[in-house]
């Protein structure tokens, strides 16, 4: 999954932790030309889609992989908890999270949100390392 930033991309807390997962990889969201239709899920709902999709047939072990398939379904929680992408980016505008179904304004850092989208290497504009 990929995570759509605040504005400036300050303010929301990153994939896993700094001394595990270290880099990253910048992609254009104009490159990538993101559906109005693609599977979002907003700050604070920790969706964790590579344990909740996969394509139909396919145990989890061979969903985990895999690349991103066009045959692939959501389930039924996911599915259930998905917001639209202009409300992602609108909650992402304002740094807003999920917590236990209430939503709030992050007052420092909101945690990722998820956008399960295929991305291609064109769209990469930039790698990132992360020191704290």
């Amino acid at each position: 999954p990929c995570s759509l930033p605040p504005a400036r991309c300050v303010g929301m807390r990153l994939f896993g932790r700094v001394w595990a997962q270290s880099a990253g990889v910048v992609f254009s969201r104009k490159a990538l030309g993101l559906p109005e239709d693609v599977w979002c899920w907003p700050s604070g709902f920790f969706a964790k889609t590579e344990f909740g999709t996969r394509a139909r047939g396919e145990s989890t072990e061979e969903a985990q992989g895999r690349a991103y398939s066009e045959s692939f379904f959501v389930t039924e929680e996911l599915r259930a908890n998905a917001v639209p992408l202009a409300r992602l980016e609108d909650m992402a505008a304002r740094r807003e999270y999920v917590h236990f179904g209430e939503v709030r304004a992050a007052s420092e850092v909101a945690p990722y949100n998820e956008v399960l989208a295929p991305v291609k290497r064109a769209a990469v504009v930039a790698i990132f390392a992360r020191t704290r």
